[in-house]
């Protein structure tokens, strides 16, 4: 097949231009990350005999060139600041042009876009518009699992373990309606790997931050905040095939040990940096169990890369559920492609990209991932 392979940092949807005017590409740690995921992607895509078409905006080109990537497997298909910039600024609603156009000659798209300011809802609305063949879930899966207070909703309703969760404008009216033995945790709404996310000591350090003159935080109703839960941060990944008449169509890859790096600091930021396997004593069905739980919680039908970011063996009083005694804890929903992906195709080799992009279970399973670890600075896996 003719794959169009379409993210987000790397297709110059986050190019923007430093106060002199020059062009520089998005912040190194999102640069890594982002390239790394499609460079493997891609690659892996290649040697299961697929031809793959990337947009790839012209100084990340150069920048993946001088580190040696050989570019020369892929169909690339370089983009200009200009081509996306709207006064030295993204634009999304002309990525979504370009991007539309550069898929159309192909079988098939793969749209890799954070859920900010309702990025990937946006690009994949306008892929089917266009009646462009997408891996992606529905709508209505994706309205839900890209908005984390109404992901909060529908676990809550369902009865799965998540932790307590409000907005925050909801919080400053009335900042003891949650409580906390671990401090709090605040992040976007409409968020992805951790951006803005912050952890915090007391309410009134929340409180503090939030009227402080930072514009992000202006709009409280774009944020939500919820009791950190202590435990062990774990990740586990689905490949989502099409539905049928028996409903969802889903295999689970396993799940691994988030690593963050090390801050001590309430108020930093918390970001990603790999993963470890196995996760203790979480076994193939047990994972399965937890998937098949929390998809049935959302409406609509997911497809193609599921991530469900969970605590597990949590410490304390942290969930909604009216039973808590599970041993894990729901977090949230990634309903695209996440970094994760350099972890399992160690495991699962090239194969994992074929199947995402077929729908299908992996040829290799195991009923426990075996030892791997991971980092997102690992560009070849």
């Amino acid at each position: 097949m003719r794959i169009a392979l379409l993210e987000m940092i790397c297709g110059s949807g986050f190019f923007h231009a430093d106060h002199d005017g020059h062009p520089s590409a998005a912040p190194s740690s999102l640069l890594a990350e982002g390239f790394a995921m499609l460079y493997s992607f891609a690659s892996d895509l290649v040697c299961s005999g697929h031809r793959v078409r990337i947009p790839l905006e012209a100084s990340i080109a150069a920048w993946a060139s001088r580190r040696g990537f050989d570019l020369t497997p892929f169909e690339i298909c370089p983009i200009s600041p200009q081509d996306v910039s709207l006064q030295n600024a993204p634009c999304w609603t002309t990525t979504e042009k370009i991007w539309t156009e550069l898929a159309l000659p192909c079988d098939i798209a793969v749209v890799i876009a954070p859920e900010l300011d309702g990025m990937l809802t946006s690009m994949v609305r306008a892929f089917r518009e266009a009646e462009i063949a997408l891996i992606a879930s529905d709508a209505q899966f994706l309205n839900v699992a890209t908005d984390k207070w109404l992901t909060a909703c529908h676990l809550a309703a369902a009865g799965i373990p998540h932790p307590p969760t409000i907005l925050l404008e909801t919080f400053l009216e009335n900042p003891s309606s949650l409580t906390s033995s671990s401090g709090w945790v605040v992040k976007r709404r409409f968020g992805a790997g951790g951006t803005d996310m912050k952890r915090f000591a007391t309410r009134e350090s929340i409180i503090s931050f939030a009227h402080s003159s930072d514009p992000l935080w202006q709009s409280t109703s774009d944020w939500i905040v919820q009791p950190w839960v202590q435990g062990t941060p774990a990740s586990l990944a689905i490949i989502a095939g099409p539905t049928s008449s028996e409903g969802m169509n889903f295999a689970t890859l396993g799940a691994f040990e988030q690593k963050f790096h090390a801050t001590n600091d309430f108020g930093s930021p918390i970001s990603y940096a790999g993963g470890t396997s196995p996760l203790g004593d979480f076994h193939h069905d047990q994972l399965h169990s937890i998937a098949e739980h929390v998809l049935a919680a959302l409406p609509g039908y997911p497809r193609g890369w599921i991530g469900i970011d969970f605590v597990a063996n949590p410490i304390g009083p942290s969930s909604t559920s009216s039973n808590a005694n599970h041993g894990w804890v729901v977090i949230e929903i990634n309903a695209r492609q996440t970094s994760s992906y350099l972890g399992y195709r160690k495991i699962y080799g090239v194969e994992l990209a074929d199947a995402i992009v077929c729908g299908r279970t992996p040829m290799s399973k195991f009923r426990m991932l075996p030892p791997c670890s991971f980092s997102v600075d690992d560009f070849h896996g």
